[in-house]
């Protein structure tokens, strides 16, 4: 087994070109994720829709995405990183190539599944990478280190795309992006190297079948509370970020969409800030602790950025700005199964995990587009649906509900 390098290597090391293959892929996926919500305006033109298909159209990603997690961990701990992630980022090539040449509602949920299925892969693969490749001690600090890079790099994206959609057209960003991946493709089979040979490990624990690792993991009753926890705490990610943002600014504030979507893109700004500083302290305090002023922090924030009447454009960047950072506390949650969990069923504990944290999209971005298409009572302008902030403040309320709940979920885990 070869020696795991200390972090003052770390950027000189082959296992950390591996792991800045295995980010972008990650990044491409968190701007897929949300792209829907960046590119809602010129979408709504292209497919004639509402508030509610809108959410159908974004949250079609979530479905394939969330239902393949926990296979996604059980086929990386069996196949290795390598193949699974090389096969899974030309999923994600291909659904990028098929959304930008839709023109249908029907082709355009085809395209966003495509995307999901390679996707459900992508952040797993990096966790397992990490895993394999560095020591444990320094699971949470390399954890933030690439949480970091990656979200500054996810603003980054969303800006551009944003831009090059306004000069040549969302279908042109669209397989830009497709481009890249299929690029991206190529370059994780050339550089990205599994650890162990595939299928070493615990036998007994390998050979269990699906039902029986599922049943193990889900007795744990900490795996449930962190899932729920980050879960609800992302959900102003999930939610929010992805969908709804740019419309609450434009609409809501009036501002221009290139302004929302910076705005928007300073969430990441916050969690590239926050990752690191979790990592950091989950070294130095308990847990629950981390994860009960996470969840106070980023309820008061969000109920702020919701309620407050007439906030200055600055107030709202910097209000967003923060919530990126009280919301990193999601990472608590991979960094106990990181620590808790056996490493033989760490993908699958990890896929638990992120199927949770992004389960609000596919469940909550539907719900409030219904209510935003029922509080609008018949306000058309052009043909596309028009908001106001009180319609807003009603649909987004669902937000700070999840809030509370991560609430409770990380007062559940006292004492860890």
């Amino acid at each position: 087994m070869q020696t795991k390098p200390k972090i003052t290597t770390l950027l000189y090391s082959a296992p950390a070109l591996m792991l800045a293959m295995l980010m972008l892929f990650v990044n491409f996926q968190f701007f897929l994720q949300g792209s829907v919500g960046i590119l809602t305006d010129y979408l709504k033109d292209s497919f004639h829709a509402d508030a509610a298909v809108m959410s159908i159209l974004s949250s079609s990603f979530f479905y394939s995405f969330i239902l393949l997690q926990i296979p996604a961990g059980m086929i990386i701990d069996r196949f290795g990183v390598r193949k699974v992630a090389t096969l899974a980022c030309a999923f994600v090539a291909a659904g990028c190539w098929v959304f930008s040449q839709s023109s249908t509602l029907g082709w355009g949920v085809v395209g966003r599944i495509l995307m999901g299925v390679g996707g459900a892969f992508s952040f797993i693969s990096m966790l397992k990478t990490i895993k394999d490749w560095f020591a444990p001690q320094q699971f949470p600090i390399l954890l933030g280190i690439v949480e970091t890079v990656g979200m500054a790099s996810t603003a980054g994206i969303n800006t551009a795309v944003s831009k090059f959609a306004g000069l040549w057209g969302w279908r042109i960003a669209m397989m830009g992006v497709g481009g890249a991946l299929t690029l991206l493709t190529f370059i994780i089979w050339w550089r990205v190297r599994d650890q162990l040979p595939v299928g070493v490990g615990d036998t007994k624990i390998s050979g269990e079948s699906f039902v029986v690792r599922v049943r193990r993991l889900l007795a744990k009753k900490e795996l449930w509370w962190c899932g729920i926890f980050a879960g609800c705490n992302f959900s102003v990610v999930t939610v929010f970020t992805y969908l709804w943002c740019v419309p609450f600014l434009t609409q809501g504030y009036g501002l221009p969409e290139v302004t929302s979507v910076m705005l928007c893109s300073f969430i990441y700004l916050g969690i590239a800030v926050g990752s690191p500083l979790c990592g950091w302290l989950s070294n130095r305090a308990a847990f629950y602790l981390l994860m009960e002023r996470g969840a106070i922090l980023t309820l008061v924030l969000f109920g702020t950025l919701l309620y407050v009447p007439a906030l200055p454009v600055w107030a709202i960047g910097i209000l967003i700005f923060l919530l990126g950072i009280t919301i990193s506390t999601y990472h608590i949650s991979f960094i106990y199964v990181s620590r808790s969990i056996p490493s033989t069923v760490q993908g699958t504990a990890n896929g638990f995990v992120n199927m949770m944290t992004m389960i609000g999209a596919p469940l909550l971005q539907p719900v409030v587009g219904f209510f935003l298409s029922y509080e609008k009572d018949g306000k058309v302008f052009e043909g596309v649906e028009v908001y106001n902030l009180a319609d807003f403040r009603v649909a987004l309320t669902l937000i700070p509900i999840c809030l509370v709940i991560s609430l409770f979920c990380a007062r559940a885990m006292k004492g860890k």
